[in-house]
């Protein structure tokens, strides 16, 4: 499941831990009455960007669909994600000239001997991205570690316990760790990342 992060020109009076809505896509699970306008975090504000975090998982993919090696900068989540035609059928037209390409760094494994792990940094620029472990820490009270799974997303067959899912973090440490997941009793550990 993902749990999304979006940069946004800042268009509204907002400071960090408001809830506001931006976008709609299928949560309810009932197709008829249209998409659901979907609810973020605000986690801060830099410059003219407002960044928002998604308060439920909203659809299940993994990281990967196929290459357990697979990082961030190649990973499939990332390429759904950021997909235009995907954002511009969840956006209206103002709210997706609005988005904002963010310059992000992420942790990936560069190379691992034994059990002794070598990671590089990789630069993407992206309209929509997951967290880092780094911004989990920065970013999240800990009520935000638990994911609610929307039914949609549950009906999609995303994995769950107690109505709570869990979610990826775009750090990954190849086949043998996995990417970073956060789990649904609010902790965070690398697992398979396909």
């Amino acid at each position: 499941v993902a749990l999304l992060l979006l940069s946004i020109l800042t268009i509204a009076e907002v400071k960090p831990g408001d809830v506001v809505t931006y976008g709609a896509i299928e949560q309810d699970g009932n197709i008829d009455n249209g998409p659901e306008p979907i609810e973020w975090y605000v986690l801060g504000i830099k410059g003219n960007s407002t960044l928002l975090f998604s308060k439920y998982a909203l659809m299940p993919f993994p990281y990967s669909q196929n290459d357990p090696n697979a990082n961030w900068e190649n990973c499939d989540l990332r390429a759904y994600l950021n997909d235009h035609n995907l954002i511009r059928s969840a956006t209206t037209m103002t709210e997706y000239i609005n988005l904002a390409s963010f310059s992000i760094s992420t942790k990936a494994l560069e190379s691992m001997i034994g059990e002794e792990i070598t990671t590089k940094t990789l630069k993407t620029l992206d309209n929509i991205f997951l967290l880092s472990q780094e911004e989990v820490e920065q970013y999240l009270t800990e009520d935000m570690y638990r994911a609610p799974v929307t039914p949609y997303a549950a009906a999609c067959g995303a994995y769950q316990e107690d109505g709570m899912g869990i979610w990826w973090l775009r750090d990954s440490l190849g086949e043998k760790y996995g990417a970073l997941t956060g789990w649904a009793d609010g902790t965070l550990s690398y697992c398979d990342a396909t």
